[in-house]
């Protein structure tokens, strides 16, 4: 069965964490707070695809949402 973390991107977006690639702490250019882009693959039997989300959260906050999920 996936395992899925919330997370704010715009909206709130479930995202499952087998399709996780990385996640890396950066800056928000808007206000400069510290924000987390989450890097998804996703692959099918013909193609694989890739999609960024740069979320509310900090960067610590993604990483022990997915640590606990694990």
């Amino acid at each position: 069965m996936s395992k899925f973390i919330e997370v704010t991107a715009g909206t709130k977006v479930l995202i499952n964490t087998d399709e996780i690639a990385c996640i890396e702490p950066t800056e928000d250019y808007k206000d400069g707070k510290e924000v987390c882009v989450i890097t998804l693959i996703h692959t099918t039997k013909r193609n694989v695809e890739g999609r960024k989300f740069i979320t509310k959260e900090s960067y610590e906050e993604v990483k022990q949402m997915i640590i606990g999920t694990k």
